[in-house]
């Protein structure tokens, strides 16, 4: 694909320390925008974050411009700064809105996932509920932050004017979390530890995860054609959730013959959602990943760092990837 760079000569200033704006101007600035991210920030992540999401940005040690701000397009901030010019797009993420009862207390990914009810299920039933790993309600409100300013552009393309775009961690998290209060309507609660799906099984080749209902049974018979199935344990649904742990140890003896395409392939056939799961080796060595260019260099961790290219195009073609960055002066070009 050729390269583009459809946000060529846009300003933008990243001012406060969080992991969702970093995400939102690492979007940015990889398509094209001139990204200065300022003041000491994410101390709290480890190295490696921090070179993903700051890669092609201008770094600075300033906590604030010297400039004005109205010199930007867009400002990504915790707050919506005073006295910008109309033009200016603001781009705010908080932890749970920049105002009413839930705005001063703490915040973050953890709490995010606690208070919207996504915790409540994962895990098992008996136990204290799990957190998803890494900082995945962050990235997904910077991805949220990053279509919102998007469509501002849009706008202000039209008519000359900024606007504030906002969301928060909570938010984002409880609109993650839709399938919950889905069920919850229909009367379907969902609980906890309910095993019917995914089953993470082993094949010849490495590991295979594959989710299904309680229709999809029948189909799962047919895949794997094997009596052991038809064991009392696992007579009907109830049972099956029961007995999970017993129906995994069958399924990883049946699928040890089968590579993992070859599981996908015949459960795809019969309708069964499912899918290899990947080591990051795996990744390396994927031809179809290396033909789309799904990893690309992450030129700020050094010459043989690799990271996932944004999936963005624009009439076909990629984005460009980040531009070389060097630290001089206290700004990483």
């Amino acid at each position: 694909m050729t390269a583009v760079r459809p946000l060529g000569g846009l300003a933008v200033a990243e001012l406060d320390s969080s992991l969702a704006l970093a995400f939102c101007g690492k979007y940015l600035a990889g398509l094209g925008a001139d990204v200065t991210a300022y003041g000491p920030r994410l101390a709290d992540y480890d190295n490696a974050v921090r070179d993903y999401v700051d890669d092609g940005k201008r770094m600075s040690t300033d906590p604030r411009p010297t400039g004005s701000l109205g010199d930007y397009d867009i400002v990504l901030a915790s707050d919506v700064p005073s006295g910008l010019p109309d033009h200016v797009v603001v781009v705010v993420v908080t932890d749970q809105g920049r105002t009413g009862p839930q705005s001063t207390l703490p915040g973050g990914d953890f709490l995010a996932q606690a208070r919207s009810g996504l915790m409540s299920l994962v895990g098992v039933p008996d136990q204290a509920p799990l957190a998803l790993g890494g900082h995945q309600i962050e990235y997904s409100a910077g991805l949220a932050a990053f279509t919102g300013a998007m469509v501002a552009l849009h706008q202000r393309d039209k008519d000359g004017r900024g606007q504030v775009v906002e969301t928060s961690l909570l938010e984002v998290a409880a609109y993650i979390e839709w399938k919950g209060r889905m069920y919850h309507q229909v009367g379907n609660v969902l609980t906890r530890g309910d095993r019917s799906g995914p089953i993470i099984t082993e094949c010849s080749d490495g590991q295979f995860g594959f989710y299904y209902r309680a229709t999809d049974w029948p189909a799962i018979l047919r895949v794997f054609g094997s009596e052991r199935l038809d064991d009392p344990r696992f007579a009907g649904h109830p049972e099956r959730v029961r007995h999970s742990r017993e129906l995994v140890e069958v399924i990883n003896e049946l699928s040890a013959g089968l590579t993992r395409d070859e599981l996908y392939h015949r459960l795809q056939a019969v309708g069964v959602p499912a899918g290899p799961i990947y080591t990051p080796t795996d990744l390396l060595r994927s031809e179809q990943y290396r033909q789309r260019g799904f990893l690309v260099p992450l030129d700020s961790a050094g010459p043989e760092s690799l990271q996932p290219a944004l999936p963005v195009t624009f009439n076909g073609a990629r984005s460009a990837a980040p531009y070389q960055a060097v630290t001089t002066g206290g700004v990483r070009r």
